[in-house]
């Protein structure tokens, strides 16, 4: 059951074989402002998760046909960011100790008053958002690891003349979904000692194969004769390279700019827009 506010927040899960502790609970949650889901049963607890985002969960520890235990167990294997506090008509250490050892947020005894509901909602809500943010952050480390590890590559395969078309097309793509930009180019230094861009994504094919960029011109030669990146917030106020390759598709733009390194030489650069 659910109630008639916007989805734009996560709800709050009641799992409850009594309906007047759901009615309270779903009372106390909604005039706090709180989206709640009701479930008479627990056996259908996965498939409301599946269907519906949802932050916390009321769990009662007896029901009719799952034990409340189980139902943290499940919870917690689907979806470990959801914060499950268990509810019980019975003060029991031992309980308490064991719900807790499987993660449970925390243990209410009823009955309870509003302000015990609302504060253990709330810590369920911090609990929740701090879980997605750390899977968040581990999984941009995990794409920028990747990112490395493919960097390295193009310094190990560039020696043995491998075809590298393939690993300079998936290094911009880890680095376009991993930091969302519009525009981004891969650069690799030719026989001449000059860049050409060697993969880019939002550039027409014409421009992408007319550039050709030489140590210290540009932006692009700036950053590879230097080994050093540069960032800009906006390339139309930055006086450090009024005349760098590309003119006015780049007008009003941030642009970050980073050698590829490997073993001390210079491979080339890769450029990131806006």
């Amino acid at each position: 059951m659910t109630n008639d506010k916007p989805h734009s927040e996560p709800a709050v899960l009641l799992v409850d074989d009594s309906p007047l502790i759901l009615d309270l609970l779903q009372e106390i949650l909604e005039d706090s402002g709180y989206r709640v889901l009701r479930s008479e049963t627990g056996t259908d607890v996965p498939s409301i998760l599946a269907q519906e985002r949802v932050a916390v969960v009321f769990c009662d520890i007896l029901l009719p046909e799952i034990n409340g235990v189980e139902v943290l167990r499940q919870i917690k294997q689907q979806s470990p960011e959801i914060q499950v506090i268990i509810i019980s008509g019975q003060q029991s250490f031992e309980t308490a100790r064991e719900v807790l050892r499987e993660r449970a947020l925390d243990f209410l005894v009823k009955p309870f008053g509003s302000g015990e509901v609302v504060g253990a909602v709330q810590q369920g809500f911090r609990a929740y958002y701090a879980s997605i943010n750390q899977k968040k952050a581990l999984n941009e480390a995990q794409r920028r690891m990747a990112d490395l590890v493919l960097l390295k590559q193009v310094g190990e395969t560039a020696s043995a003349g491998s075809d590298l078309q393939e690993l300079f097309e998936g290094i911009l793509d880890s680095i376009v979904h991993s930091s969302g930009v519009e525009i981004a180019s891969l650069m690799m230094v030719g026989d001449d000692n000059c860049l050409r861009i060697a993969a880019a994504r939002g550039l027409s094919d014409s421009i992408a194969k007319s550039v050709l960029v030489a140590p210290g011109e540009g932006i692009s030669g700036h950053v590879f004769q230097m080994r050093e990146p540069v960032l800009i917030q906006n390339v139309s106020f930055d006086e450090r390279f009024d005349s760098f390759v590309g003119g006015d598709r780049y007008k009003n733009q941030s642009l970050l700019s980073v050698p590829i390194l490997y073993r001390d030489q210079a491979l080339g650069v890769i450029n990131v827009n806006n």
